[in-house]
Protein backbone atom coordinates (compact mmCIF):
# COMPACT_ATOMS: atom_id res chain seq x y z
CA UNK A 1 0.00 0.00 0.00
CA UNK A 2 2.81 2.40 0.90
CA UNK A 3 4.61 1.62 -2.36
CA UNK A 4 1.41 2.33 -4.32
CA UNK A 5 0.96 5.68 -2.64
CA UNK A 6 4.55 6.62 -3.39
CA UNK A 7 4.09 5.56 -7.01
CA UNK A 8 0.92 7.66 -7.36
CA UNK A 9 2.65 10.64 -5.76
CA UNK A 10 5.57 10.26 -8.19
CA UNK A 11 3.26 10.09 -11.21
CA UNK A 12 1.32 13.21 -10.10
CA UNK A 13 4.55 15.11 -9.50
CA UNK A 14 5.94 14.03 -12.87
CA UNK A 15 2.74 15.14 -14.62
CA UNK A 16 2.85 18.52 -12.89
CA UNK A 17 6.49 19.08 -13.89
CA UNK A 18 5.70 18.12 -17.49
CA UNK A 19 2.75 20.54 -17.68
CA UNK A 20 4.71 23.44 -16.21
CA UNK A 21 7.67 22.79 -18.49
CA UNK A 22 5.41 22.54 -21.53
CA UNK A 23 3.69 25.84 -20.72
CA UNK A 24 6.95 27.70 -20.21
CA UNK A 25 8.47 26.39 -23.43
CA UNK A 26 5.41 27.50 -25.37
CA UNK A 27 5.13 31.08 -24.16
CA UNK A 28 8.47 32.34 -22.93
CA UNK A 29 12.03 31.46 -22.12
CA UNK A 30 12.47 29.98 -18.70
CA UNK A 31 14.40 32.96 -17.36
CA UNK A 32 11.63 35.42 -18.36
CA UNK A 33 8.72 33.56 -16.75
CA UNK A 34 10.34 31.86 -13.81
CA UNK A 35 13.24 33.99 -12.64
CA UNK A 36 14.39 32.54 -9.35
CA UNK A 37 16.22 34.13 -6.51
CA UNK A 38 19.46 32.68 -7.70
CA UNK A 39 19.12 34.54 -11.00
CA UNK A 40 18.19 37.74 -9.20
CA UNK A 41 21.20 37.42 -6.90
CA UNK A 42 23.44 36.76 -9.91
CA UNK A 43 22.21 39.94 -11.60
CA UNK A 44 22.85 41.97 -8.45
CA UNK A 45 26.23 40.35 -7.93
CA UNK A 46 27.19 40.88 -11.54
CA UNK A 47 25.98 44.47 -11.28
CA UNK A 48 28.21 45.12 -8.28
CA UNK A 49 31.14 43.46 -10.05
CA UNK A 50 30.62 45.58 -13.16
CA UNK A 51 30.19 48.75 -11.10
CA UNK A 52 33.47 48.04 -9.27
CA UNK A 53 35.25 47.21 -12.49
CA UNK A 54 33.69 50.20 -14.20
CA UNK A 55 34.76 52.53 -11.40
CA UNK A 56 38.42 51.54 -11.76
CA UNK A 57 38.29 52.00 -15.54
CA UNK A 58 36.28 55.20 -15.29
CA UNK A 59 38.92 56.90 -13.15
CA UNK A 60 41.44 56.32 -15.89
CA UNK A 61 39.01 57.56 -18.54
CA UNK A 62 38.37 60.78 -16.66
CA UNK A 63 42.13 61.44 -16.58
CA UNK A 64 42.21 60.96 -20.35
CA UNK A 65 39.53 63.68 -20.57
CA UNK A 66 36.99 61.54 -22.38
CA UNK A 67 39.36 60.04 -24.98
CA UNK A 68 38.44 56.67 -26.47
CA UNK A 69 39.87 53.55 -24.91
CA UNK A 70 41.92 52.24 -27.81
CA UNK A 71 42.82 48.59 -28.31
CA UNK A 72 44.21 46.63 -31.18
CA UNK A 73 41.03 44.68 -31.85
CA UNK A 74 38.62 47.64 -31.63
CA UNK A 75 39.53 51.30 -31.81
CA UNK A 76 36.20 52.69 -30.59
CA UNK A 77 34.39 50.93 -27.75
CA UNK A 78 30.98 52.50 -27.18
CA UNK A 79 29.60 51.57 -23.76
CA UNK A 80 25.79 51.65 -23.68
CA UNK A 81 23.69 51.51 -20.51
CA UNK A 82 20.07 50.33 -20.38
CA UNK A 83 17.49 49.11 -17.89
CA UNK A 84 16.25 46.43 -20.29
CA UNK A 85 16.88 42.85 -19.10
CA UNK A 86 19.63 40.88 -20.82
CA UNK A 87 17.26 38.44 -22.55
CA UNK A 88 14.64 41.03 -23.52
CA UNK A 89 13.63 41.82 -27.09
CA UNK A 90 15.15 45.29 -26.76
CA UNK A 91 18.62 44.06 -25.79
CA UNK A 92 18.54 41.32 -28.41
CA UNK A 93 17.83 43.93 -31.08
CA UNK A 94 20.64 46.18 -29.82
CA UNK A 95 23.12 43.33 -29.85
CA UNK A 96 22.14 42.32 -33.36
CA UNK A 97 22.69 45.87 -34.62
CA UNK A 98 25.96 46.05 -32.67
CA UNK A 99 27.18 42.89 -34.42
CA UNK A 100 26.30 44.35 -37.83
CA UNK A 101 28.23 47.54 -37.04
CA UNK A 102 31.23 45.57 -35.77
CA UNK A 103 31.30 43.61 -39.03
CA UNK A 104 30.68 46.57 -41.33
CA UNK A 105 33.48 48.57 -39.68
CA UNK A 106 35.80 45.54 -39.77
CA UNK A 107 35.99 45.48 -35.99
CA UNK A 108 36.90 49.12 -35.51
CA UNK A 109 33.66 50.01 -33.68
CA UNK A 110 32.34 47.84 -30.87
CA UNK A 111 29.15 48.53 -28.88
CA UNK A 112 29.20 47.07 -25.36
CA UNK A 113 25.72 46.75 -23.82
CA UNK A 114 25.36 47.01 -20.04
CA UNK A 115 21.83 45.67 -19.48
CA UNK A 116 19.70 44.87 -16.40
CA UNK A 117 20.23 48.36 -14.96
CA UNK A 118 23.73 47.45 -13.69
CA UNK A 119 24.73 51.05 -14.41
CA UNK A 120 21.86 52.41 -12.30
CA UNK A 121 18.48 53.94 -13.08
CA UNK A 122 18.16 56.08 -16.22
CA UNK A 123 18.88 59.34 -14.42
CA UNK A 124 22.07 57.83 -12.98
CA UNK A 125 23.11 56.60 -16.42
CA UNK A 126 22.63 60.08 -17.87
CA UNK A 127 24.93 61.48 -15.19
CA UNK A 128 27.54 58.83 -16.03
CA UNK A 129 27.29 59.77 -19.71
CA UNK A 130 27.89 63.41 -18.83
CA UNK A 131 30.96 62.41 -16.80
CA UNK A 132 32.25 60.17 -19.59
CA UNK A 133 31.80 56.95 -17.60
CA UNK A 134 29.26 55.72 -20.17
CA UNK A 135 29.17 56.73 -23.83
CA UNK A 136 25.50 56.22 -24.71
CA UNK A 137 22.16 55.11 -23.32
CA UNK A 138 19.14 53.16 -24.56
CA UNK A 139 16.39 55.00 -22.71
CA UNK A 140 12.65 54.95 -22.26
CA UNK A 141 10.63 58.16 -22.40
CA UNK A 142 11.53 58.84 -18.75
CA UNK A 143 15.25 59.09 -19.46
CA UNK A 144 14.71 60.90 -22.74
CA UNK A 145 12.68 63.62 -21.00
CA UNK A 146 15.57 64.15 -18.59
CA UNK A 147 17.67 65.08 -21.63
CA UNK A 148 15.01 66.88 -23.70
CA UNK A 149 11.82 67.74 -21.75
CA UNK A 150 10.01 68.76 -24.97
CA UNK A 151 9.93 65.11 -26.07
CA UNK A 152 7.21 64.64 -23.45
CA UNK A 153 4.75 65.64 -26.18
CA UNK A 154 4.91 62.08 -27.47
CA UNK A 155 3.75 60.33 -24.28
CA UNK A 156 0.73 62.44 -23.38
CA UNK A 157 -2.30 60.32 -22.39
CA UNK A 158 -4.60 59.24 -25.23
CA UNK A 159 -2.51 61.03 -27.86
CA UNK A 160 -2.20 58.07 -30.24
CA UNK A 161 -4.95 55.57 -31.01
CA UNK A 162 -2.89 52.96 -32.85
CA UNK A 163 0.53 52.17 -34.34
CA UNK A 164 -0.54 53.56 -37.70
CA UNK A 165 -0.79 57.03 -36.16
CA UNK A 166 2.49 56.53 -34.29
CA UNK A 167 4.38 55.62 -37.46
CA UNK A 168 2.91 58.51 -39.45
CA UNK A 169 3.72 61.14 -36.80
CA UNK A 170 7.21 59.92 -35.97
CA UNK A 171 8.04 59.81 -39.70
CA UNK A 172 6.65 63.30 -40.29
CA UNK A 173 8.33 64.82 -37.24
CA UNK A 174 11.54 62.76 -37.22
CA UNK A 175 13.57 65.79 -38.29
CA UNK A 176 12.07 67.85 -35.47
CA UNK A 177 12.79 65.10 -32.94
CA UNK A 178 16.43 64.94 -34.07
CA UNK A 179 16.70 68.74 -33.91
CA UNK A 180 15.35 68.79 -30.34
CA UNK A 181 18.00 66.33 -29.15
CA UNK A 182 20.71 68.10 -31.11
CA UNK A 183 19.84 71.32 -29.30
CA UNK A 184 20.43 69.46 -26.03
CA UNK A 185 23.78 68.09 -27.21
CA UNK A 186 22.71 64.56 -28.17
CA UNK A 187 22.49 62.52 -31.36
CA UNK A 188 19.78 59.89 -31.88
CA UNK A 189 21.20 56.62 -33.18
CA UNK A 190 17.99 54.57 -32.97
CA UNK A 191 14.40 55.74 -32.46
CA UNK A 192 12.51 52.80 -31.00
CA UNK A 193 9.62 52.34 -28.59
CA UNK A 194 8.47 51.00 -25.27
CA UNK A 195 5.05 50.69 -26.86
CA UNK A 196 1.51 51.26 -25.61
CA UNK A 197 1.07 51.41 -21.85
CA UNK A 198 -1.61 49.61 -19.81
CA UNK A 199 -2.48 49.39 -16.13
CA UNK A 200 -1.85 46.09 -14.31
CA UNK A 201 -3.02 45.32 -10.77
CA UNK A 202 -2.87 42.76 -7.98
CA UNK A 203 -6.40 43.81 -7.05
CA UNK A 204 -9.63 42.95 -8.86
CA UNK A 205 -10.02 46.32 -10.55
CA UNK A 206 -12.45 46.74 -13.45
CA UNK A 207 -12.08 50.43 -14.29
CA UNK A 208 -9.72 53.40 -14.06
CA UNK A 209 -11.75 54.71 -11.14
CA UNK A 210 -11.03 51.50 -9.22
CA UNK A 211 -7.31 52.32 -9.29
CA UNK A 212 -8.02 55.05 -6.73
CA UNK A 213 -8.45 52.31 -4.12
CA UNK A 214 -4.98 50.87 -4.76
CA UNK A 215 -1.40 51.96 -4.23
CA UNK A 216 0.04 52.81 -7.65
CA UNK A 217 3.65 52.83 -8.76
CA UNK A 218 5.06 55.98 -10.32
CA UNK A 219 8.56 55.91 -11.76
CA UNK A 220 10.60 58.27 -9.63
CA UNK A 221 11.10 61.55 -11.49
CA UNK A 222 8.45 60.83 -14.14
CA UNK A 223 6.03 63.82 -14.10
CA UNK A 224 3.44 62.59 -16.62
CA UNK A 225 2.75 59.33 -14.78
CA UNK A 226 2.62 61.15 -11.47
CA UNK A 227 0.04 63.61 -12.80
CA UNK A 228 -2.09 60.79 -14.25
CA UNK A 229 -2.09 58.91 -10.94
CA UNK A 230 -2.95 62.14 -9.10
CA UNK A 231 -5.96 62.65 -11.41
CA UNK A 232 -7.17 59.12 -10.68
CA UNK A 233 -6.85 59.80 -6.97
CA UNK A 234 -4.55 56.90 -6.15
CA UNK A 235 -1.78 57.06 -3.54
CA UNK A 236 1.44 57.26 -5.59
CA UNK A 237 4.44 55.13 -4.66
CA UNK A 238 7.60 56.63 -6.17
CA UNK A 239 10.29 54.05 -6.87
CA UNK A 240 13.07 53.28 -9.33
CA UNK A 241 12.48 50.42 -11.76
CA UNK A 242 14.89 47.94 -10.07
CA UNK A 243 12.91 48.27 -6.82
CA UNK A 244 9.47 47.58 -8.29
CA UNK A 245 9.43 43.77 -8.32
CA UNK A 246 9.97 43.43 -4.58
CA UNK A 247 7.47 46.21 -3.89
CA UNK A 248 4.79 44.38 -5.90
CA UNK A 249 5.66 41.08 -4.25
CA UNK A 250 5.33 42.66 -0.79
CA UNK A 251 2.10 44.46 -1.82
CA UNK A 252 3.68 47.84 -1.21
CA UNK A 253 2.64 48.44 -4.83
CA UNK A 254 -0.73 47.10 -6.00
CA UNK A 255 -1.13 48.73 -9.42
CA UNK A 256 1.38 49.89 -12.04
CA UNK A 257 1.50 51.13 -15.66
CA UNK A 258 3.78 49.52 -18.25
CA UNK A 259 3.76 47.75 -21.60
CA UNK A 260 2.78 44.04 -21.82
CA UNK A 261 6.28 43.07 -22.99
CA UNK A 262 7.98 44.96 -20.16
CA UNK A 263 5.53 43.47 -17.64
CA UNK A 264 6.37 39.97 -18.81
CA UNK A 265 10.11 40.47 -19.29
CA UNK A 266 10.57 42.08 -15.87
CA UNK A 267 8.49 39.23 -14.37
CA UNK A 268 6.02 41.65 -12.79
CA UNK A 269 3.08 39.95 -14.50
CA UNK A 270 3.45 36.74 -12.55
CA UNK A 271 2.38 38.77 -9.50
CA UNK A 272 -0.77 40.44 -10.88
CA UNK A 273 -4.42 39.46 -11.36
CA UNK A 274 -5.81 42.07 -13.77
CA UNK A 275 -4.78 43.95 -16.91
CA UNK A 276 -6.97 46.88 -17.97
CA UNK A 277 -7.13 46.21 -21.69
CA UNK A 278 -7.05 49.74 -23.07
CA UNK A 279 -3.78 51.63 -23.62
CA UNK A 280 -3.79 55.11 -22.11
CA UNK A 281 -0.32 56.17 -23.32
CA UNK A 282 2.33 55.43 -25.91
CA UNK A 283 6.01 55.68 -25.05
CA UNK A 284 8.90 56.11 -27.44
CA UNK A 285 12.40 54.91 -26.63
CA UNK A 286 15.74 55.76 -28.17
CA UNK A 287 19.45 55.06 -28.18
CA UNK A 288 21.23 58.39 -27.80
CA UNK A 289 24.87 59.47 -27.64
CA UNK A 290 26.39 62.90 -26.86
CA UNK A 291 27.03 64.75 -30.13
CA UNK A 292 30.59 65.60 -29.09
CA UNK A 293 31.39 61.94 -28.46
CA UNK A 294 29.79 60.78 -31.70
CA UNK A 295 31.56 63.44 -33.76
CA UNK A 296 34.93 62.36 -32.36
CA UNK A 297 34.56 59.14 -34.37
CA UNK A 298 35.96 59.36 -37.94
CA UNK A 299 33.34 60.28 -40.54
CA UNK A 300 33.51 57.01 -42.49
CA UNK A 301 32.80 55.05 -39.29
CA UNK A 302 29.99 57.42 -38.29
CA UNK A 303 28.38 56.89 -41.67
CA UNK A 304 28.52 53.11 -41.21
CA UNK A 305 26.95 53.40 -37.75
CA UNK A 306 24.16 55.70 -39.01
CA UNK A 307 23.47 53.43 -41.99
CA UNK A 308 23.15 50.27 -39.89
CA UNK A 309 20.84 51.90 -37.34
CA UNK A 310 18.65 53.57 -39.98
CA UNK A 311 18.30 50.39 -42.02
CA UNK A 312 17.37 48.44 -38.89
CA UNK A 313 14.79 50.82 -37.38
CA UNK A 314 11.69 49.41 -39.09
CA UNK A 315 12.81 45.81 -38.60
CA UNK A 316 13.41 46.45 -34.89
CA UNK A 317 9.99 48.06 -34.35
CA UNK A 318 8.22 45.27 -36.22
CA UNK A 319 9.85 42.60 -34.07
CA UNK A 320 9.13 44.42 -30.82
CA UNK A 321 5.46 44.85 -31.77
CA UNK A 322 5.18 41.17 -32.57
CA UNK A 323 6.69 40.45 -29.16
CA UNK A 324 4.12 42.77 -27.55
CA UNK A 325 1.28 40.74 -29.08
CA UNK A 326 2.82 37.48 -27.91
CA UNK A 327 3.31 39.00 -24.47
CA UNK A 328 -0.43 39.71 -24.17
CA UNK A 329 -1.18 36.09 -25.08
CA UNK A 330 1.35 34.91 -22.50
CA UNK A 331 -0.16 37.17 -19.84
CA UNK A 332 -3.58 35.66 -20.50
CA UNK A 333 -2.05 32.19 -20.31
CA UNK A 334 -0.65 33.04 -16.87
CA UNK A 335 -4.25 33.49 -15.70
CA UNK A 336 -4.28 37.29 -15.63
CA UNK A 337 -7.79 38.63 -16.27
CA UNK A 338 -7.81 40.99 -19.26
CA UNK A 339 -10.66 43.47 -18.75
CA UNK A 340 -11.74 46.41 -20.89
CA UNK A 341 -12.51 49.35 -18.55
CA UNK A 342 -15.97 50.90 -18.84
CA UNK A 343 -14.88 54.47 -18.02
CA UNK A 344 -12.46 55.19 -20.89
CA UNK A 345 -14.24 58.39 -21.94
CA UNK A 346 -14.21 59.70 -18.35
CA UNK A 347 -10.49 59.04 -18.02
CA UNK A 348 -9.66 60.59 -21.38
CA UNK A 349 -11.53 63.78 -20.50
CA UNK A 350 -9.90 64.00 -17.08
CA UNK A 351 -6.37 63.67 -18.46
CA UNK A 352 -6.75 66.59 -20.90
CA UNK A 353 -5.31 68.76 -18.13
CA UNK A 354 -1.99 66.92 -18.62
CA UNK A 355 -1.93 68.22 -22.20
CA UNK A 356 -2.60 71.77 -21.03
CA UNK A 357 0.20 71.70 -18.45
CA UNK A 358 2.66 70.41 -20.99
CA UNK A 359 1.76 73.05 -23.58
CA UNK A 360 2.25 75.76 -20.96
CA UNK A 361 5.65 74.40 -19.88
CA UNK A 362 7.63 76.16 -22.63
CA UNK A 363 7.32 77.89 -25.99
CA UNK A 364 9.07 74.96 -27.68
CA UNK A 365 6.56 72.52 -26.17
CA UNK A 366 3.70 74.71 -27.33
CA UNK A 367 4.97 74.85 -30.93
CA UNK A 368 5.69 71.13 -31.00
CA UNK A 369 2.17 70.35 -29.81
CA UNK A 370 0.71 72.57 -32.54
CA UNK A 371 2.62 70.66 -35.20
CA UNK A 372 1.75 67.32 -33.64
CA UNK A 373 -1.98 68.09 -33.41
CA UNK A 374 -2.04 69.46 -36.95
CA UNK A 375 -0.41 66.33 -38.38
CA UNK A 376 -2.66 64.02 -36.38
CA UNK A 377 -5.88 65.78 -37.41
CA UNK A 378 -4.79 65.78 -41.05
CA UNK A 379 -3.91 62.09 -40.96
CA UNK A 380 -7.14 61.09 -39.24
CA UNK A 381 -9.15 63.04 -41.79
CA UNK A 382 -7.24 61.35 -44.58
CA UNK A 383 -7.95 57.90 -43.12
CA UNK A 384 -11.61 58.80 -42.62
CA UNK A 385 -11.95 59.97 -46.23
CA UNK A 386 -10.22 56.84 -47.56
CA UNK A 387 -12.43 54.59 -45.46
CA UNK A 388 -15.60 56.39 -46.63
CA UNK A 389 -14.63 55.96 -50.30
CA UNK A 390 -14.05 52.27 -49.82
Amino acid sequence: MQVSLLLISFIVSLNFVFRVGQAENEWQEKEQIKGDQKGEKWVKGEGERLKGEGKRKEEGEEKREGKWEEKEEDEYRIKVGTLAPEHSAWVKELKEIADRIYNSTKGRVKFIIYSNGVMGDEWEMIQKIKMGQLHAGAFTINGLKKIAPEIGAFDLPFLFRNYQEVDHITAKLSGEIERIFKNHGFHILLLSEQGFIYFFSKKDIKSYKDIANTRTWVWMGEPTSQEIVRIIGSPAVLLKVPDVFKAIDNEFIETFPTSPLACLTLQWCKLVRVMLNYPHRYEIAALVIPSSKFESIPEELRNSIIYEFKSYTDISKKRIREEQERAIDAIKFLGVKVIRPDDIQWFEEKTKTVWTKFEESSETAKELMKALKRELESFRQEIKTTTTKE
